[in-house]
């Protein structure tokens, strides 16, 4: 076995689990901020973009 052909296989057999490492952390974290600059939708309305307006609310609150 060529040195490149066992790179590949290594590479090969770590392909799944970076496949479930991507699907179950960072797609989620990466889609849970990008809704973070869109509204709630409820009802007929849809989402809309606001922005950063949610954070400035959030940092403007004393509790926060």
């Amino acid at each position: 076995m060529t040195r490149a052909s066992a790179n590949i296989h290594g590479w090969l057999l770590l392909l799944p689990a970076a496949v479930l490492l991507v699907a179950f952390t960072h797609w989620p974290t990466a889609a849970t901020l990008w809704q973070s600059f869109y509204s709630t939708p409820k009802g007929n309305r849809p989402a809309r973009f606001i922005g950063l307006d949610q954070y400035q609310t959030m940092i403007e609150d004393p509790i926060f």
